[in-house]
């Protein structure tokens, strides 16, 4: 497997749904749905445990504080 790890110090999810639902947007966001739809389509070609998590993560003063996020992927080779 392949482990790729972005991690952000921005606003936080908490904060940054407050400020979704203050604008009143009308679209939903699809990206996470999409992403597990196709990881579940690899975990069932692949026969693999491919997967994606979301950390939330706190400042100094425990107070949302970014971001982490995990993507396991198959690894294949091809020489």
């Amino acid at each position: 497997m392949i482990r790729c790890v972005v991690e952000d110090n921005g606003i936080g999810r908490e904060n940054s749904v407050a400020i979704i639902q203050a604008e009143d947007r009308k679209s939903k966001s699809l990206g996470l749905k999409i992403i597990n739809e196709r990881l579940n389509i690899i975990n069932q070609l692949k026969k693999v445990k491919a997967a994606v998590n979301i950390f939330d993560l706190k400042d100094g003063e425990n107070k949302p504080g970014g971001l982490r996020v995990e993507l396991l992927l198959p690894l294949e080779l091809a020489f």
